[in-house]
C-alpha cells in the first residue's frame, strides 16, 4: 500500500470500543440537567451551513458526483473544512484499533478504476491522521447468495483486537431481485479481509433498514439508523455482544434533522453526529436511549463522522456538495478502464 503525503485528516463513522473525553459539553441527557454553555451552542448560528445531505441531492446525480471532505475542531462541536479526503466517495466510517492506528472505510466511486466502482474501500493511518495510505478495496468472504453486495460500511474496533464491519445489503427473494435492505456484519483480524457473520443484525421483513451507526456504551452495543420518511426519527437497537440486536423505542431529535451519521463514544456517554436541513448536528446521551441536542449547526455536511485524534483535536469526514464537474445520469468511465477484446 502506497502512503500518501502527510495530511492532518480524519475519516469516520466511528464506533470505537473504549472511551474518549468527548466534546466539552458532555454531561448527562436528563432534561433537568443544564448543559454548561448549552444556550450558546444549541442552535448556534453558522453563517454558512448548506445542506449537503446525500438524501437531498438531485435525484439524477449519482453519489460519484461528490467527494469526501475532512474537517477539524478543537471542541467537537464547531468544525472547519481542511480539504478533500477521497475524491468520489461517500458513507465514511472510522475506527481506532487497540494498537492506536486509524482505519477508514467508505463507499468508493472512482471513474478511472471501474472494478472498484461502488465498492467498499479502506485507508489506514498509523500516525493519528497525519498521513493515510491510498484507497484499496476490502474483501468480504462468505456472503450468502441471497444477499446482493456490501455497502454503507460502519467499522468498529474490537476490544481483543480486530474489527467488525456493519453494512447494508439488499435481500434477494422470490418477489424481489433487488432492494429490501437490512443490516449485516463481518469480522476481521486486519481490517481488510472480512468473514461474513451468519444471520441478520437488524431489519424487518416488510421494510428497509440501512446506513447504520454503532457505538458501545454501558456494556451495550447501540445501533442507530434513519427511519425512512420520518424526519427526526431513527431506529434504535441494542445488543450485549454486537451480534444479536433487540429493537428499542425509536429515538427522536428534531423534525429538521436525520439520524444519518455516526457515533462517538466519550468519557460520559455517546455523541451522535448527524445530517439534516440545517447541516450537521451533534447530540449527547448518557445511556444511548435519550438524547439532548448540543448543536444543530456544526459546520459539517452529509453523513458526518468524528474521531478524537488527541487532546482538543477532533477530526471529521463527511460527504461534500456536488463536484464542479458533476454530471447527471449514469457514470461515464475513463477510456483507460475499457478493456478491448
Amino acid at each position: 500500500m502506497k502512503r500518501v503525503g502527510p495530511i492532518f485528516i480524519l475519516c469516520a463513522a466511528v464506533a470505537v470500543l473504549g472511551s474518549a473525553p468527548g466534546p466539552s459539553l458532555g454531561v448527562g441527557w436528563d432534561p433537568n440537567v443544564q448543559f454548561p454553555g448549552a444556550s450558546v451552542f444549541t442552535r448556534l448560528a453558522n453563517p454558512v451551513s448548506p445542506d449537503f445531505s446525500p438524501q437531498n441531492r438531485p435525484q439524477d446525480y449519482g453519489p460519484w458526483n461528490r467527494d469526501l471532505e475532512w474537517y477539524a475542531s478543537s471542541d467537537g462541536l464547531m468544525f472547519s473544512k481542511k480539504g478533500t479526503f477521497v475524491e468520489r466517495g461517500g458513507v465514511p466510517s472510522l475506527a481506532k484499533a487497540i494498537d492506536g492506528r486509524l482505519q477508514a472505510v467508505f463507499q468508493w466511486f472512482p471513474l478511472s478504476k471501474k472494478e472498484a466502482f461502488d465498492q467498499v474501500a479502506f485507508k489506514i493511518s498509523s500516525d493519528l491522521g497525519e498521513s493515510w495510505t491510498s484507497p484499496e478495496l476490502i474483501q468480504v468472504s462468505g456472503l450468502p447468495p441471497q444477499l446482493f453486495r456490501v455497502f454503507d460500511p460502519t467499522l468498529v474496533g474490537l476490544p481483543g483486537g480486530g474489527f467488525r464491519l456493519y453494512f447494508s445489503s439488499e435481500r434477494i427473494g422470490p418477489l424481489n431481485s433487488r432492494g429490501n435492505r437490512a443490516i449485516f456484519s463481518a469480522v476481521s483480524g486486519d481490517g481488510i479481509h472480512f468473514l461474513f457473520e451468519p444471520g441478520q443484525r437488524f431489519g424487518f421483513d416488510d421494510s428497509e433498514t440501512y446506513d447504520c451507526a454503532v457505538g458501545v456504551w454501558g456494556g451495550l452495543w447501540h445501533l442507530y439508523c434513519p427511519r425512512p420518511f420520518s424526519e427526526g426519527w431513527g431506529y434504535h437497537a441494542t445488543s450485549a455482544d454486537g451480534l444479536n440486536f433487540v429493537r428499542q423505542p425509536d429515538v427522536f431529535i428534531d423534525s429538521r434533522l436525520d439520524w444519518l451519521g455516526n457515533v462517538l463514544a466519550g468519557a460520559n456517554g455517546l455523541f451522535f453526529y448527524g445530517s439534516g436541513r440545517t447541516g450537521g448536528w451533534a447530540a449527547f446521551s448518557s445511556d444511548g436511549f435519550a438524547w439532548t441536542l448540543l448543536a444543530d449547526r456544526t459546520g459539517l455536511g452529509g453523513d458526518p463522522a468524528i474521531v478524537m485524534a488527541g487532546e482538543n483535536r477532533y477530526l471529521a469526514v463527511n460527504t461534500g456538495p456536488l463536484r464542479p464537474d458533476a454530471k447527471p445520469g449514469p457514470p461515464v468511465f475513463s477510456k483507460k478502464t475499457i478493456v478491448k477484446r
